[in-house]
């Protein structure tokens, strides 16, 4: 996953500068996102942020908060990724933030994102960074470190979810951009079922929310694989953002790799098969799994 990436990385720094020229500078998707009308019946705070909350801020679009839909990409030939992107000076003011670490990802999502999901944050230092800096961060598997947010006539019982990546990033305040989101495994489908639409979205009025809600993938035949934003900024309606964003530890914090339960309770890090092969991503039956202490337990992938 990490080589796919960091050559994502490079496609999306050479896409353009801010996130408004970015919109304007990569391949804009104008077909509809199929999206389902909800309604929010419960808000449940990220794993991360229950204990000592006031360590912790969340750094990303406004409007994701507040989710209304969700979207998926059932017709898509593929799709692999859906990414926000932040840009300095541009969406925010990074040297606000210098001396806060990037320690995770906060995300909802109502279905199950498939056995090779991982969270994703690739931090740009300069304009000339061609790769980026990738955040390692465990694979994600529901109910070990994430929870589906339920719907159920068109209501959302809403799910906010933490994950840590493996190693802390300090702001600087210098940086050109963040880019962070989700990858997963594509469900193939028709349109109507909850499982071909694991993302929630929100409206944002932010300056860039057109260029920043971004898809991975190939739409249909007549498009290319690669880089699309589902905001169109020539469309003046309602634009949307993924319900994510990177959770930032405030200077002077002591880290540490938090779970599920918002607690220090050990996450994994990486799969192995019985015999000691490592495994791209979790498979099917017994896998040997390490844990963020160090430790390694075995674990049943159905």
């Amino acid at each position: 996953m990490k080589k796919t990436l960091l050559s994502l990385a490079a496609m999306l720094l050479l896409a353009g500068g801010a996130s408004a020229q970015t919109a304007k500078s990569a391949a804009v998707y104008t077909d509809k996102v199929d999206a389902t009308p909800v309604s929010v019946v419960k808000k449940a705070k990220a794993p991360m942020m229950k204990e000592e909350e006031s360590k912790y801020v969340a750094l990303g679009f406004n409007g994701s908060e507040n989710p209304s839909q969700s979207n998926g990409f059932p017709k898509w030939e593929s799709a692999s990724m859906v990414l926000s992107r932040l840009d300095n000076g541009v969406d925010v003011d990074f040297s606000e933030y210098a001396g806060y670490k990037i320690i995770g990802l906060q995300f909802a999502v109502t279905a199950n994102l498939g056995e090779k999901a991982g969270a994703v944050a690739v931090v740009f230092e300069s304009k000339t960074d061609q790769n980026g800096t990738e955040l390692g961060s465990p694979y994600l598997v529901e109910d070990e470190n994430y929870k589906v947010s339920a719907v159920e006539n068109q209501q959302l019982i809403l799910q906010w979810n933490g994950v840590a990546f493996a190693e802390p990033y300090e702001i600087t305040g210098d940086e050109f951009a963040f880019l962070y989101g989700l990858a997963y495994e594509q469900v193939k489908g028709n349109g109507t079922t909850q499982e071909e639409f694991p993302f929630l979205t929100g409206v944002s009025t932010d300056t860039g929310v057109e260029g920043m809600f971004i898809a991975y993938g190939k739409p249909s035949s007549t498009y290319k694989e690669g880089m699309y934003t589902l905001n169109n900024p020539d469309d003046n309606s309602e634009k949307r953002c993924p319900c994510m964003q990177l959770i930032l530890e405030k200077p002077n914090g002591a880290t540490v790799i938090l779970g599920l339960n918002g607690s220090d309770k050990p996450v994994a890090m990486q799969y192995f098969s019985l015999d000691g092969k490592k495994l791209s991503a979790p498979q099917k039956g017994i896998n040997v799994v390490k844990m963020s202490d160090g430790t390694s337990k075995k674990v049943l992938v159905k």
